[in-house]
């Protein structure tokens, strides 16, 4: 990710750039690369203001740059990263259409998104309506990019559950992994091909506890999620769903067999009935994460708990048999991956 900021005039000064781009041809590193960060919130943040026109030159100055670079000829370009979307805030939705008006030289068209803030409490981690403003989240930025981007893909580009490093004693909890396994979901349903996680380490949100290195709870939902769920997505219609909104449901094809992936969460505290239209003789395999508390760092998968091997290896991941005649149980507050 380049420093946007500095700039001669109305221009970016590419020249600081140009030496990291030599150093790292010199060594052969394989980038795809970014230009700025959140402009969109540069005149609060920085009291800077680089308005979308202006980027859009910029990146077409990135584009040329790189082609001088037999390896970066081709390389990938995200652009612009602006923040979400909000009902009281139309400066990012503004800015991005503003700047896919100038016809930027970017191979993906990028934003960010944190569903809340540092000091967040327990009980919105559990509140429905927050998962439900990521869909329109998404489908507001889609339609931009549809209308003027067609051709290119959306990524969202850096994502937690809160901006700020995170919540403390929450995003690090097993209950910060609903909300990262209802992104994964709802973003692949709404278009968005690729979504990035701030952060591996560092951070309340990090994949990785930052004092131990231990994983926590959304790594565990992140490596079942590789293993299990391809990449093409599928419309799921559950009935379940439609009698508690504490039922979340995703499907896809299954990356390792020629089979389906349904994966989802349970945010209440009673068990529910997931019926799906199957083959009442099909067997399936379920993988049912849950953990002692909410608040808790340990994981659970079908009742044994989720640690590293004394090689630091990735343990077994092993599910349980079930047969699909009568509706599956989900477990209360827990996450669930049926192949």
């Amino acid at each position: 990710d380049l420093n946007i900021l500095l700039r001669n005039d109305h221009a970016w000064n590419f020249s600081n750039a140009e030496y990291l781009i030599d150093y790292s041809f010199a060594y052969q590193y394989n980038i795809d690369w970014q230009l700025g960060n959140e402009p969109n919130s540069f005149p609060h943040v920085f009291g800077i203001e680089v308005p979308p026109k202006n980027l859009s030159d910029d990146f077409k100055t990135l584009r040329k740059l790189l082609e001088r670079y037999k390896l970066y000829s081709k390389s990938k370009i995200a652009g612009p990263d602006v923040t979400n979307p909000t009902k009281t805030r139309k400066g990012p939705s503004r800015y991005l259409k503003d700047f896919l008006e100038y016809k930027p030289d970017i191979t993906a068209v990028s934003w960010h998104h944190y569903y809340t803030g540092p000091d967040t409490p327990l009980a919105t981690f559990l509140n429905v309506s927050l998962y439900n403003e990521f869909k329109e989240n998404c489908r507001t930025y889609v339609n931009i990019s549809k209308g003027k981007a067609p051709l290119k893909p959306i990524w969202i580009t850096e994502t937690g559950s809160a901006y700020g490093g995170g919540v403390k004693n929450l995003s690090d909890t097993f209950v910060a992994s609903f909300l990262w396994i209802d992104k994964l979901g709802v973003a692949a349903r709404e278009g968005i091909s690729l979504v990035v996680r701030q952060s591996l380490y560092s951070g309340t949100y990090a994949l990785l506890n930052s004092y131990s290195l231990l994983p926590n709870p959304d790594y565990w939902v992140s490596i079942l999620y590789k293993k299990l769920v391809g990449r093409k997505v599928l419309d799921v219609s559950c009935d379940s769903c439609n009698i508690s909104s504490a039922l979340r449901v995703y499907g896809h094809c299954s990356k390792r067999s020629p089979r389906v992936v349904f994966y989802g969460l349970n945010l209440d505290n009673v068990p529910l009935g997931l019926s799906l239209p199957m083959n009442i003789t099909t067997t399936a395999l379920l993988y049912s994460l849950n953990a002692p508390s909410l608040t808790s760092r340990l994981v659970k998968l079908n009742g044994d708990s989720l640690y590293l091997t004394y090689t630091d290896s990735l343990p077994a991941f092993r599910p349980i048999v079930i047969t699909l005649e009568n509706p599956v149980l989900i477990l209360p507050h827990s996450i669930f991956f049926l192949e």
